[in-house]
């Protein structure tokens, strides 16, 4: 699922880009396990806020967890490498939308 098909989705949920969503949302939006996401989360390959013992990930997270995963499954490869590819991957994608603001 391409960035702009996730924000589609979002969108269709009522979730902003600027909002947190709960964990368990996002595993079903994502259709993935709760724990696959708390795992990342725990290692640090996902960045969550912690509210009253619950884990939010922002709009922004939903496609790095789609990245990771596809990595992942695609590569078989750790999720910490997975993590620094989504990273260069969103540096790309950063750098990219700054070329055609400037053409």
């Amino acid at each position: 699922m391409n960035h702009q098909h996730i924000e589609i989705l979002l969108d269709e949920l009522g979730w902003g880009p600027d909002e947190w969503i709960p964990t368990d949302d996002v595993a079903r939006v994502c259709n993935l396990s709760h724990q696959w996401l708390l795992t990342r989360i725990e290692e640090n390959v996902l960045q969550a806020e912690r509210r009253q013992g619950r884990y939010f990930l922002s709009c922004a997270s939903v496609w790095r967890v789609q990245q990771i995963r596809q990595l992942e499954h695609q590569f078989d490869a750790d999720p910490h490498l997975a993590g620094l590819v989504t990273d260069l991957m969103e540096e790309v994608r950063s750098l990219r939308r700054q070329l055609r603001l400037k053409e």
